[in-house]
């Protein structure tokens, strides 16, 4: 089954309609409560956060404001 978003595959996992590759954040309440259960751990990913590479030391405004909007709030 294919569809289109996160919020559809969170929602027919936890009508018992099959299995979803979401992130944890997307469905760590509903693990904790006993709502879905996780499987496959072992090939779970984590995400690293978002990585900007800009070769020079004068980028642009534009991308500066994406790099910041993108950098994590302990990191600001």
């Amino acid at each position: 089954m294919q569809m289109a978003g996160q919020s559809q595959h969170r929602t027919r996992s936890l009508s018992g309609n099959g299995l979803a590759w979401l992130p944890l954040g997307a469905v760590e309440e509903h693990v904790a409560e006993g709502r879905l259960l996780s499987v496959l751990d072992e090939w779970a990913t984590t995400f690293t956060g978002y990585h900007a590479y800009y070769a020079s030391r004068r980028a642009s405004p534009a991308l500066m404001l994406v790099v910041e909007a993108l950098r994590p709030p302990e990191n600001r």
